[in-house]
């Protein structure tokens, strides 16, 4: 969470920071949730992250949206077939 933060944060937006503030508690029950049920290793995270960030520091904006999107579609279809939903295709990608 507290990458996450940092991510926020850099921006310099304090509207930006309160209103991701505002959605932290959601954030930790769906993380809670992803991984209690082991929907996501969590060394493919770590990864994951250091990807980001290699993104990040490229300046490289597109990419680093679509990367987020990655990021966070796989682990919510995941989550979503996981309490018996039909998951998008999101959750199939390696």
């Amino acid at each position: 969470m507290r990458f996450h933060k940092a991510r926020v944060d850099s921006i310099g937006s304090s509207r930006t920071s309160r209103m991701y503030s505002s959605l932290v508690s959601q954030v930790k029950h769906c993380m809670a949730q992803i991984q209690g049920l082991h929907l996501v290793l969590p060394q493919r995270s770590i990864r994951e992250r250091h990807r980001l960030l290699a993104l990040i520091e490229a300046g490289d904006g597109v990419a680093v949206s679509n990367f987020l999107d990655e990021h966070l579609s796989r682990p919510r279809e995941c989550l979503v077939a996981a309490v018996g939903g039909v998951p998008g295709p999101e959750a199939f990608r390696d």
